[in-house]
């Protein structure tokens, strides 16, 4: 990472935890506890980035109902898991809406075949869609 993308990134982690954790009010006006633990949160993270990929050989099916980025070997498919019925569903369609959980609603789905359940190598877990409180 080059000086100017790490003096970027280090004002990104700043502004965050100031607007997540505004510095008024605390005793040093230039510095709260929970401000700073933003900050050294984020930069750890920086420092440690994990691998969002699973894989189906090591870690098996998801512990619980997801949508994924599911790879095929040769195709990349978006994918809703069902852990109750340990089920892999295909997202054909488009997104058609959003539930309250601000998970997507796609138009068309098609249940894998447990043949293609097999050609996943690995898969990764698509987050929700932020609210409007997550931007406040």
């Amino acid at each position: 990472m080059s000086k100017k993308q790490k003096e970027k990134r280090e004002l990104e982690i700043a502004r965050a935890a100031d607007k997540r954790y505004p510095i008024y009010g605390a005793i040093d006006p230039d510095y709260s506890d929970e401000n700073a633990g933003f900050v050294e949160g984020a930069e750890w993270s920086d420092r440690n980035p994990q691998n969002p990929w699973r894989s189906m050989t090591t870690d098996g099916e998801p512990e619980r109902s997801m949508f994924v980025l599911a790879n095929l070997g040769f195709n990349y498919i978006v994918c809703e898991y069902k852990a109750d019925v340990k089920e892999w569903w295909q997202c054909d369609g488009y997104i058609a809406g959003y539930s309250p959980e601000h998970k997507p609603l796609f138009s068309a789905k098609t249940k894998l075949t447990p043949k293609e359940v097999e050609l996943i190598i690995n898969y990764m877990e698509i987050p929700n869609e932020p609210n409007d409180e997550d931007n406040e």
